[in-house]
């Protein structure tokens, strides 16, 4: 990304480099290594960089270039953040430029898995973006001024953490926006499934969607688990594009294939659709294919 053909096939040594396009990048701190001021960027350079590197995304849009862009971007955000570290900036600051990364990640996180980027590193990931979180609202809780959509996206991303509504009410306080996101928690809480896929459906910001999208897979098992038990009586027929609907699949296809390996149908789908007669294979929730997130 920092040379005059960041994506063709050349050796290292045939690539011009362009000194305009040069981006500091991540270096492991080290126990022994000191940290020189002169190293350390300061706020407004951090903020024109974080934009820089935003802009790529609009620039490198194919698909066969993201791995290449998707490896650039997430290690000079490191960097950025290791130089925001040694700093003792303002709250406002802080969540001014984590909240121009955060879209990244959510957005990023998705991307990579539908595509099997060989040089995305899930559990890296994850950490990243806990990260970037934690130190946004950290600054939240010391005064900042925080976006309502960042805030969204914070609470869909950790909509399954054990103390998420409490979070919401402690650093958030009673609002409008606050009221919505608690009214959430308490459909997911309360297995309200219809609830939970109806708001996926309406949202219409990507980083929102993908934020909420990681819940997806493990909500459409437990629901059709849940749904097999409720519905499983002789004679109760549910058509499979009222169950897709109300489960936000995008196609009956991809439901099939969720049925499929749930109720351990090598034959096909029985239709008209019914849950009785149907044993539930094992299946390790942590380990769905992405038929079970497919939107």
């Amino acid at each position: 990304m920092e040379t005059a053909t960041p994506f063709a096939s050349m050796k290292r040594a045939e690539r011009k480099a362009e000194s305009n396009k040069m981006v500091k990048e991540y270096s492991r701190p080290a126990a022994d290594k000191n940290v020189y001021l002169e190293d350390v960027r300061p706020y407004e350079v951090l903020i024109i960089t974080t934009e820089y590197l935003l802009g790529l995304l609009d620039s490198y849009q194919q698909k066969n270039q993201w791995q290449i862009v998707y490896g650039f971007i997430a290690d000079r955000f490191r960097a950025i953040r290791q130089d925001l570290i040694v700093q003792q900036l303002p709250p406002q600051q802080i969540i001014r430029l984590l909240e121009l990364q955060i879209p990244f990640y959510l957005n990023a996180r998705k991307l990579c898995e539908d595509l099997k980027i060989q040089n995305y590193d899930k559990k890296l990931h994850h950490s990243e973006m806990d990260e970037t979180f934690s130190r946004w609202l950290e600054a939240s809780k010391n005064g900042g001024e925080i976006s309502d959509e960042i805030m969204k996206a914070y609470v869909y991303y950790y909509l399954n953490k054990e103390n998420i509504a409490y979070e919401i009410i402690e650093v958030f306080g009673f609002t409008e926006a606050s009221a919505e996101l608690l009214n959430l928690v308490f459909a997911y809480l309360n297995k309200n499934y219809s609830r939970f896929f109806q708001i996926l459906k309406d949202l219409k910001v990507d980083y929102l969607r993908n934020a909420l999208w990681i819940h997806v897979g493990s909500l459409r098992l437990e629901a059709l688990e849940t749904f097999r038990m409720a519905f499983g009586a002789k004679g109760v027929i549910f058509p499979l594009d009222v169950l897709a609907d109300l489960l936000a699949f995008p196609s009956i296809k991809s439901l099939d294939e969720c049925l499929k390996l749930l109720f351990n149908l090598p034959n096909g789908i029985p239709i008209p659709f019914s849950f009785f007669g149907l044993s539930i294979s094992a299946i390790d929730s942590s380990q769905l294919t992405q038929h079970w997130y497919s939107v």
